[in-house]
């Protein structure tokens, strides 16, 4: 048995606005999904900046007080200790020397 012409167009353009349709939610929930996730890797790297931020603006103060106006050797040792955990940057920055400090640096 045949189908009638009307029948075929009819199918075809409903299985046409099918395939539309669903790519349309594809693309809007791609989006969305996107749009979410962007969000939330900029979130963390903001506070994850905000933190080394904060750790630099501390560890300046600290070496500050220790030790008058931070030149550039200090200013490494600034960024050295950023690279470590604090509990192990912390007591070495309390307590070492200026050229201990440096010497941990520049070896």
């Amino acid at each position: 048995m045949q189908s009638s012409p009307i029948y075929l167009k009819w199918r075809e353009e409903t299985l046409q606005q099918g395939v539309q349709q669903g790519v349309q939610q594809g693309v809007q929930q791609g989006v969305q999904q996107g749009v979410q996730q962007g969000l939330q890797q900029g979130l963390q790297q903001g506070v994850q900046q905000g933190r080394l931020e904060g750790q630099r603006s501390i560890i300046t103060q600290l070496l500050t007080s220790r030790f008058g106006v931070l030149d550039e050797v200090l200013l490494q040792v600034v960024e050295w200790s950023l690279q470590l955990p604090l509990a192990e940057s912390m007591p070495l920055l309390l307590t070492a020397s200026r050229a201990e400090l440096v010497k941990r640096v520049l070896s």
